[in-house]
């Protein structure tokens, strides 16, 4: 089970997803998990509904933008098999990296709610 604040993020995100028009900011305390789920775990999960889309991560410094997208390229190049998308051959960037579909998305869903671990798959 998972805290609720981490809850109202993720519907924040799903909202996003579903097309919504939504204007979200995020504040809470620090070490609450916002920055690893808005920043991280929510941009990984949208590139699994919508590989053809583009994500712009942002923060107060270009360092720590730089380092929330190296770590969803490097998840995407460590589960690339289990989630279904890998990285364009040569875009091995922090900042900028383009995608490519390795499995049929009809075929595969990816639960959203499964934050600190592997993401969990649905065949």
């Amino acid at each position: 089970m998972q805290a609720e604040h981490l809850a109202l993020i993720d519907d924040a995100f799903a909202r996003i997803a579903a097309g919504d028009a939504v204007r979200l900011l995020l504040t809470m305390p620090p070490r609450h998990g916002k920055s690893r789920r808005a920043a991280r775990w929510a941009p990984l999960w949208y590139l699994l509904q919508r590989p053809d889309h583009r994500v712009v991560i942002a923060s107060y410094s270009a360092e720590l933008a730089d380092d929330h997208g190296r770590w969803i390229r490097d998840a995407i190049t460590t589960w690339r098999e289990q989630i279904g998308i890998a990285l364009h051959p040569g875009s091995k960037d922090a900042a900028v990296y383009g995608l490519t579909e390795l499995a049929d998305p009809e075929q595969m869903s990816v639960l959203p709610r499964e934050p600190y671990g592997r993401p969990q798959l649905i065949a």
